[in-house]
């Protein structure tokens, strides 16, 4: 942490000053799911680059279109699956996923 507030200096007092730069923050560093039943897979499209992990990782949740981007499945992730799903967060390259409620 200490090495990245030192690499990042300047960003850092830039989000002091001006309040940050304006994208969503809430919800993107995977956090412990308290009610699984009401979880669900969520991409960020803003930062998803179609990499596919995600559709390797939980196969049950996850297939790819086309152009190899998921479509999720419109399910609750269950909770048999969950450790795979927070894998799949865990292990997305653009950290465009992540595991929100209904």
């Amino acid at each position: 942490m200490l090495s990245a507030l030192d690499a990042f200096a300047d960003d850092v007092e830039e989000h002091r000053f001006h309040g940050g730069c304006g994208r969503a923050t809430k919800g993107l560093l995977p956090l412990p799911i308290e009610d699984a039943q009401d979880a669900r897979l969520v991409v960020d499209w803003t930062r998803c680059q179609g990499h596919g992990l995600c559709a390797h990782l939980v196969p049950e949740l996850v297939k790819l279109d086309r152009h190899g981007f998921p479509v999720f499945m419109d399910t609750g992730v269950p909770s048999w699956l969950l450790g795979e799903a927070q894998k799949a967060v865990e292990m997305c390259p653009a950290l465009a996923l992540r595991i929100g409620m209904k």
